[in-house]
């Protein structure tokens, strides 16, 4: 993702999901420039990314803001508070 797709044309796709890609030791998020163009006018980009990755770093937010998307919605979890009553296996 980090090189020009050669795969498709411009403007080629209805929507993009990228989910867990954009984050620490994956995908840079400079390759956000090399995937905006597949996306067709009107298309949706479903990104995910975790809420620490944003907020401390200034790349991430400075690509995005850059790019000619508007933002839909924005949500926030944690899947770890989420998780309360799960089993844990203990071998004795």
């Amino acid at each position: 993702m980090e090189e020009t797709l050669k795969f498709a044309g411009t403007e080629t796709f209805d929507a993009i999901v990228a989910v867990g890609v954009f984050t620490f030791g994956h995908a840079r998020i400079e390759a956000l420039y090399n995937l905006s163009p597949l996306l067709k006018t009107g298309g949706y980009f479903l990104l995910t990314v975790r809420a620490d990755y944003h907020d401390d770093n200034p790349a991430v937010r400075e690509v995005i803001k850059s790019l000619s998307w508007s933002l839909v919605a924005r949500d926030e979890f944690n899947i770890f508070k989420q998780l309360t009553n799960f089993p844990v296996m203990v071998e004795v």
